[in-house]
């Protein structure tokens, strides 16, 4: 992948800034607990969302397999292959790792 790139240059000054953001916003998250109350109301929010992501996600049928929909959705997006072939085979890890070009299993 490294070899194919073109802007060699570009991707190391992203990589670099990328480190830099991380370190900045270290930094602020590691001031923002000295301001009394703020570490506080920062848990409780986590502690709702946590909250209300496993009520709405746990509990309900119908919510679980459209959460599964969205983050199949999400990885075919971001990798370009899917979860599941069209019959809906899941191809175990041995299948994954084939030199198959059979329809029903895919490799990486």
């Amino acid at each position: 992948m490294w070899e194919e790139s073109d802007n060699k240059p570009a991707v190391v000054g992203i990589g670099f800034a990328t480190f830099m953001a991380l370190f900045a916003i270290g930094g602020m998250m590691e001031r923002i607990e000295y301001i009394p109350l703020v570490p506080f109301f920062l848990k409780l929010i986590g502690i709702s969302v946590t909250g209300w992501f496993t009520y709405v996600y746990a509990f309900n049928e119908d919510n679980r397999k459209e959460l599964k929909i969205k983050i199949e959705n999400l990885y075919s997006e971001m990798t370009g292959a899917s979860l599941t072939t069209s019959t809906g085979y899941k191809p175990s890890t041995k299948d994954m790792y084939s030199s198959s070009n059979d329809k029903d299993t895919y490799t990486f």
